[in-house]
């Protein structure tokens, strides 16, 4: 494994369990046995580092969800579709989707927390498209769409994160979406 590699992910996972405020440079960089001249040299700085970790990590599962949240004239599955893409990639790297996902609540307005809104942004867009573009078959939105957007990614984003690797995780995910598209058609 290669440096960089190896710098991506002590920070990744240094990042997660202390939090990006919490670690610094020569902590990263004793950990991988690298010098901080070799970590400034990938990455320019911690948070291009940081941004590293996001960019590397979420560009593909970013494309991914854009072709699973296409809206199909059926939202019912168009939703499961996004939904289950989302439990996979959150189950293929619970690290990265962990310290993405801390990001939500977190209310202050610092560097890193705008280097993080960017990819949660790209999340909450897909999500919006497929709520817009099925807003036919759910006339019940009632121009609510965002305010839905943000509800089906609280819930689901929770739900992963509390049992993303649980046995029964696809069960309790269809039950979650059935209870989320009971309120969209009351």
């Amino acid at each position: 494994m290669e440096n960089k590699e190896k710098l991506l992910n002590a920070a990744l996972s240094l990042f997660d369990e202390k939090g990006y405020q919490g670690v610094g440079i020569q902590e990263i960089c004793n950990a991988v046995g690298v010098s901080k001249p070799t970590m400034y040299h990938y990455f320019g700085s911690k948070l291009g580092l940081l941004d590293s970790i996001f960019k590397t990590n979420l560009t593909e599962d970013i494309k991914y969800l854009e072709r699973e949240a296409s809206y199909n004239g059926d939202f019912v599955n168009s939703i499961q579709k996004l939904t289950f893409a989302l439990s996979e990639c959150t189950s293929k790297n619970p690290v990265l989707y962990h310290l993405l996902f801390s990001y939500i609540l977190s209310s202050k307005k610092n560097e890193d927390s705008e280097v993080a809104q960017k990819y949660l942004n790209k999340i909450y867009e897909i999500t919006l498209n497929l709520f817009i573009k099925s807003k036919e078959q759910n006339g019940n939105m009632n121009n609510r769409e965002s305010q839905f957007t943000y509800s089906y990614l609280a819930v689901v984003v929770d739900y992963l994160n509390r049992h993303g690797m649980d046995e029964n995780k696809e069960q309790g995910l269809y039950g979650l979406l059935h209870q989320f598209q009971f309120g969209i058609n009351s």
